[in-house]
Order: structure tokens, then C-alpha cells, then sequence
């Protein structure tokens, strides 16, 4: 494996997108006694913010068809990393 940078961030994903994610678009990973899941940003996810000015940017992975607003998403929230 080449060297890769790693980070870490909030990741939202819509109930009907969640098998494919899991399925298609992740990994899972153990991490001493955690398990978490590993992804690649593709043109898949859209990114949102907490203001114009970047702060607090977040990932979503959804239906790109359907506006911010008519998608529910998931509560329980995956810890997952990107690479």
C-alpha cells in the first residue's frame, strides 16, 4: 500500500444509500478493539458546511437526485475513516 493521508470527519448517509455504501463503497476495519469503516470520496458524496466560510464540512452520501432537504439520514452515525 502506497502512502496515504488519513483523516477523520462526520459522514452522513441516507437510510436507502446505507446497503450500498456498506456493500460497494466501504471496508471494514479493526483498530485495536474498534471497528470502523474505511472509504474512498468519490463523485458519489457531496459535502456541506457549517457556514460559507468551511467551517465544520461534512460528507453525505444520498440519492444526488433528491435536495438536501427531502433526504433522512441515519442517527446512529459510523466512526469511519477515508483514504
Amino acid at each position: 500500500m502506497t502512502n496515504t493521508k488519513r483523516s477523520q470527519g462526520r459522514l452522513f448517509i441516507s437510510d436507502e444509500k446505507m446497503p450500498e455504501f456498506l456493500q460497494s463503497h466501504s471496508q471494514e476495519i479493526t483498530k485495536g478493539d474498534k471497528k470502523i469503516r474505511s472509504f474512498k470520496v468519490t463523485n458519489s458524496f457531496v459535502y456541506g458546511e457549517a457556514n460559507k466560510d468551511g467551517k465544520d464540512r461534512f460528507l453525505v452520501f444520498h440519492n444526488l437526485k433528491n435536495k438536501p432537504y427531502q433526504v433522512s439520514h441515519r442517527s446512529n452515525l459510523i466512526p469511519v475513516e477515508k483514504y
